[in-house]
């Protein structure tokens, strides 16, 4: 049965690490990709996500950059029905042609394959997608691991390699890896709507810190913004209602309003309103 040696557990672990912390959607999978280039040696390391009706790429990133020309980009995309692993989760793979309800696409996620799993050197060779895209940026070997077989979008990592194929080993590492960077995505998605309400608080409070309100002032007035009394605000911060109310008085002034009705649009009704109250 293969292991890792002390030294590749280590790494995988950091890398692990590396990724979950990234909980950006918008910058996820560029920082996979990073990381999973320092994890491996390999003359370029690929995530593409791949329109299954159209047969194109919806999202691709490579590290390092190469350069495409548009020639070569869409070589690449008529080739790519014919790259012998994505026949293997999607057989008679084609444009037009219905996925095949038959095959258990699940059982490849997270599991690394080689195409020379499927293909010998000779036959990989004589693929137009070898010939027209693969052979000029000098790949030789490639192992993919699938992170979503859906039957309309396809989701994998590519490891490509120039002079050697990868080891048994370095399959290993990519199986152990492909459960987190599934979830990993997971957590980035599932934190994106926490992203933008706190961009969207922080977008509030940006304007309300330049008319000088303190950072409890700017608790009082949020919550009271959300219809809060004085005693439920007190409650909610744990300070009493004449301390609410002696705060509210503050930021009446600061603000140049008489009420808390009026106090509350410059949380709701956003800069506009407030730059008209200052000017």
């Amino acid at each position: 049965m293969e292991h890792l040696s002390a030294r590749n557990l280590k790494n995988l672990q950091n890398c692990i690490l590396e990724i979950y912390s990234d909980l950006n959607v918008d910058t996820f999978h560029e920082n996979m990709v990073d990381a999973i280039a320092r994890l491996l040696p390999a003359l370029s390391v690929g995530y593409a996500e791949v329109n299954l009706e159209k047969i194109e790429l919806s999202k691709n990133i490579i590290r390092p950059v190469p350069y495409l020309s548009p020639d070569e980009v869409a070589a690449f995309e008529t080739n790519l029905a014919d790259h012998p692993l994505m026949h293997i989760i999607y057989p008679g793979y084609a444009v037009g042609r219905p996925v095949n309800p038959s095959v258990d696409r699940d059982a490849y996620i997270g599991k690394a394959v080689k195409i020379h799993d499927v293909l010998t050197k000779s036959q990989f060779r004589q693929l137009g997608l070898y010939n027209e895209f693969y052979r000029k940026l000098g790949i030789e070997y490639q192992m993919l691991l699938f992170l979503h077989c859906g039957r309309t979008l396809n989701r994998n990592l590519a490891i490509n390699r120039d002079k050697r194929d990868f080891s048994e080993e370095e399959r290993l590492i990519l199986d152990l890896l492909g459960p987190h960077l599934i979830q990993a995505h997971k957590n980035a998605e599932a934190h994106a709507p926490v992203r933008k309400a706190i961009a969207v608080v922080e977008d509030q409070a940006r304007p309300l810190r330049s008319f000088g309100l303190t950072q409890r002032e700017e608790d009082v007035l949020s919550w009271v913004a959300q219809g809060k009394t004085n005693a439920e605000t007190a409650r909610i911060l744990k300070i009493s209602p004449g301390t609410v109310k002696i705060h509210l008085e503050r930021v009446y002034q600061k603000l140049g309003v008489e009420n808390r009705t009026a106090a509350a649009a410059f949380v709701k009704e956003g800069t506009s309103v407030r730059e008209d109250a200052r000017s």
